[in-house]
Order: structure tokens, then C-alpha cells, then sequence
């Protein structure tokens, strides 16, 4: 399993007043656009309360019997200017040898299916992504050369799934992201400002068989660690 580091939105491990510089006055993580905008314009956030909460989360999931295949982000904090060095330092630290670098093809548009908001989005996350790759490189880590998905996050239905495997980048591993799920009313209240349609993706990534895909796509599927 890979590990989503989080430093948005949801609580944190440790207790807030061990990591002041990356939590409000409540005990949370601030919100994404407030979380940027502090990480961009200053040196409010502090890397060693980064690097504290990202240990932490870490060694939960470790202490909970997990084996950890590769590192990625909520929101893909994982490649933001500054914080991929302590990914990149907790990684070898760690042991874990590969993370995701979403970095989705600048030329890859879909005005048709996707708006302005999300392509904004990839343009901010893939630049951040291709200035971390030096770094993971840096630190040995390996990564899927493709990424795919960003565009799609949230609403990777049967339509949008074939579009993507037809448009894939011409790499030797790509890696789609993808968000399924179960239908479950806690979490779609909950995170119902994300809009996603996890039971819609469900649907589409059941929707075609291994040989479907080699066939149609070209497409072999790979667990993360296998390349």
C-alpha cells in the first residue's frame, strides 16, 4: 500500500501543540489554499513540524502492520516547493524507495470534459511535480515516468477512463489516478465539497477485464512496486 501524506483539511497525528506552524487555532490542518499560500509567501510553515507530522503518519501506518510500497500526497503535497525535500529525506529514512510524481502532460487539454479550474489545478501540481523529480532522483527514489489522472479526479467514469487510456503518454509505466469507492452517505457528506463520484469510477475500473485491456489498450496492470 502507499502512504497519503496529509497536511490539509483533516486532523493531524500529532498533538497540535507539537506542530504549531501547520495547524489553526481549532487543532486542524488549515485549509489547501491557505496551506499554499503560507508554504509560497513566507516561512510560516516550519519543515521540522513537516518533517515531525509526516514521521508520524508514517510510523502509524508501519505500527499498524501496513507495508509501504510508495509515498503520495493529499493533494499531492508530497511534491510542494520545500516540503518534497523532507519526502525525499523521510523516504530513505524510511526505507521506502518509490512516490508518485503526478506531473500530467501540460499539452494533455480537455476543455470538453474537464474545466478551466481543473487544468489550472494540473498546470500548478505538474510544475511543482517536475521540480521535485530532480530531487527524488536525487534520493533514489523511482517513480512512473506517466501520470495520468489529474484532469480526471473525482470523475474518472467509463468514458473518461477510456479517453485517458487512449491518450496515455508514451512511457513504459504509467500510473492513473483514480478515486473508488463504495456507496458510503458519512463520506459524501462529509466530503461533498470535492464533488467526486466514487462509485462511478468503481464502475468504470470494474468495467474492463485484464484482457480488455491488453487488447484494446495495450495495457498491462502492475502493482506499484513491481517496476
Amino acid at each position: 500500500m502507499g502512504i497519503h501524506l496529509t497536511l490539509d483539511e483533516e486532523r493531524p497525528v500529532l498533538p497540535p501543540s507539537e506542530i504549531p506552524s501547520i495547524v489553526t487555532a481549532e487543532g486542524v490542518f488549515f485549509d489547501r489554499g491557505k496551506l499554499l499560500k503560507k508554504l509560497l509567501l513566507g516561512n510560516a510553515i516550519q519543515m521540522d513540524d513537516v518533517e515531525r507530522e509526516f514521521r508520524a503518519q508514517i510510523q502509524k501506518c508501519l505500527d499498524a502492520g501496513l507495508q509501504l510500497s510508495h509515498i503520495d500526497g493529499h493533494g499531492h503535497v508530497h511534491v510542494y516547493p520545500k516540503i518534497s525535500a523532507v519526502v525525499a529525506e523521510l523516504a530513505g529514512a524510511f526505507g521506502i524507495s518509490r512516490v508518485r510524481l503526478p506531473a500530467e502532460r501540460y499539452r494533455y487539454v480537455d476543455l470538453s470534459a474537464y474545466g478551466l479550474g481543473k487544468h489550472t489545478n494540473k498546470f500548478i501540481v505538474t510544475t511543482f511535480a517536475r521540480r521535485a523529480r530532480k530531487r527524488f532522483l536525487q534520493a533514489g527514489l523511482r517513480f512512473p515516468e506517466g501520470f495520468m489522472g489529474m484532469l480526471g479526479g473525482g470523475n474518472m467514469n467509463r468514458a473518461n477512463l477510456r479517453k485517458t487510456l487512449a491518450r496515455l503518454p508514451n512511457t513504459a509505466h504509467v500510473e492513473i489516478m483514480c478515486h473508488p469507492g463504495a456507496p458510503d452517505l458519512e463520506r459524501d457528506k462529509r466530503y461533498a465539497h470535492w464533488h467526486y463520484n466514487w462509485d462511478a469510477e468503481m464502475a468504470a475500473l470494474t468495467s474492463l477485464t485484464p484482457g480488455e485491456l491488453r487488447d484494446a489498450f495495450g495495457v498491462e496492470l502492475l502493482p506499484f512496486h513491481a517496476f
